[in-house]
């Protein structure tokens, strides 16, 4: 590992940077505005560097190479770039104002809590990051965007029309005044974030594409022309805008159609779909039993027909969907798309091979999630029993749907020995209505009976052991308790 060296600003020899190999060096505490000339540091080296509190302004970085670099609480203001190469580098609370591009590289590059102020980008940018950046005054001129996700960004009089721009994605993004190309609009993908909210322009004039009849017409088009992926995205949007799409049959009719695809361009389809699934996913448009259903569908008859070589890399894709799903990764408002009078069938399995005692722990949960989580809405019994499976026991039941996955969200996060095999739901449909938040106040009686539980069962000052020891909490009653007071702290 390099040993990073600091660069002595008073070194007469560094005001004429040109040329100079400057990997894994410190720029420290510099303010190049101060300096009586303009240092340039055109066709530098700056692999593996770190700059901290510096103002470049002014200075010619043009050609210059930053690989593996490293740049926080820092400002370029008139820099010239030039044809600079960004690769795998970080910015961190760094501020650009009126710089000149030119032909920039930036690829597997990250920047958070930067702030873009009246700048003019030509650039070739791939696999990036934006998260919590503001651009203000700014445009994307001849440049070519490809898979750039902006994260909790603001927008604000920004034109990225006038570029080449497919696959963005914008999560959680604010806007004012924001303009998009009309050529590649599905392929952008959009969560907590309202494609309503951007003006689309086709050759600089605006195209009002939020349209019942415009949506029609591109389904048509994507789909005659074997646009498979934006096929499927712009049902996905049209969703925002309240039109009805049933998703899972869309994809159900996308992935037959593929077979008959050449490879290369059907392996490229089906990367980019399960890439947007992964990205849709806790997504409020797709509701959970959507979503659930066309994972399902993929991982039991999407990929059947397809050759080997190829499924092994859609599974590597479709592994870290699985495991988002049976982590119960979600944000827990998003479970409330669920309709809370659909039925679903749901597979348990409990460490226990006693067959009362986890039918009694079931219900134990299942009653403290109930109430504190659906407020006492489902009335008894809250499950059916359908069938019981030997050695760890496995329970399959029917329930309300909402209720069945409130219960594997929650359980996952606090006791951790019921688990969640599989939720199969019966119906499909997208919720109307919201049950009432929880209030997160706990009162002294619950800490203190939080206190004697925790002493009972020694879980107090201890370390690695305590999972374990919560897991061999042998009453079912207890279990129940100690859910329903975690629940209320939860929520």
């Amino acid at each position: 590992m390099h040993e990073l060296i600091h660069v002595n600003i008073f070194d007469k020899t560094l005001l004429n940077c040109e040329t100079m190999d400057l990997s894994y060096k410190l720029f420290q505490n510099i303010d190049y505005s101060q300096y009586d000339t303009i240092v340039s540091f055109y066709r530098c080296d700056f692999r593996g560097s770190k700059f901290e509190d510096c103002f470049f302004c002014k200075n010619p970085f043009g050609r210059s190479d930053f690989i593996d670099a490293h740049i926080c609480n820092s400002k370029f203001q008139e820099v010239n770039w030039g044809a600079c190469l960004f690769e795998n580098t970080s910015f961190e609370n760094v501020e650009f104002t009126r710089n000149k591009y030119k032909g920039v590289s930036s690829k597997y590059t990250y920047f958070k809590k930067c702030i873009f102020d009246k700048e003019i980008i030509i650039t070739n940018m791939f696999d990036s990051i934006y998260q919590e950046c503001t651009f203000i005054d700014c445009s994307f001129e001849r440049s070519s965007i490809l898979n750039v996700q902006f994260i909790n960004c603001t927008f604000i009089r920004t034109d990225i029309s006038q570029c080449h721009a497919e696959k963005l994605k914008f999560d959680s993004c604010k806007l004012e005044d924001v303009c998009l190309g009309i050529q590649f609009w599905a392929t952008y993908l959009f969560k907590n974030t309202f494609i309503n909210r951007f003006a689309f322009k086709y050759h600089g004039e605006i195209v009002d594409i939020i349209r019942e009849d415009y949506f029609s017409s591109s389904f048509t088009e994507f789909w005659e022309n074997g646009r498979l992926y934006e096929f499927i995205n712009a049902h996905i949007l049209s969703k925002q805008l309240s039109m009805q799409a049933d998703l899972l049959y869309i994809v159900e009719v996308v992935f037959r159609k593929l077979i008959d695809f050449p490879a290369k361009i059907r392996k490229k389809n089906i990367l980019d779909i399960l890439d947007m699934l992964e990205f849709y996913f806790n997504y409020d448009h797709i509701d959970f039993i959507t979503y659930n259903s066309i994972i399902e569908f993929i991982n039991k008859e999407g990929l059947n027909n397809y050759p080997f070589d190829e499924v092994i890399e859609y599974s590597s894709k479709m592994c870290k969907i699985n495991l988002l799903i049976s982590n119960f990764m979600y944000d827990y408002k998003y479970l409330y798309t669920i309709d809370k009078d659909q039925k679903c069938k749901c597979i348990f399995r409990i460490d226990s091979r006693n067959e009362d005692e986890a039918i009694n722990y079931l219900t134990s949960v299942f009653n403290a999630t109930n109430t504190n989580l659906c407020n006492g809405y489902y009335g008894s019994p809250l499950f059916e029993l359908d069938n019981v499976s030997p050695g760890s026991i496995i329970l399959t039941i029917t329930s309300w749907a909402l209720l069945s996955v409130l219960v594997s969200y929650c359980v996952k996060r606090v006791i951790h020995n019921l688990e969640s095999i599989s939720v199969e739901h019966t119906i499909n449909s997208a919720i109307k209505k919201q049950l009432s938040s929880k209030d997160k106040s706990i009162s002294i009686a619950d800490i203190d009976k939080i206190g004697k539980i925790a002493t009972k069962y020694q879980l107090i000052n201890t370390n690695d052991e305590d999972e374990a020891k919560l897991n061999k909490v042998s009453s079912e009653i207890t279990k129940g308790e100690i859910l329903s007071i975690i629940l209320s702290l939860i929520f």
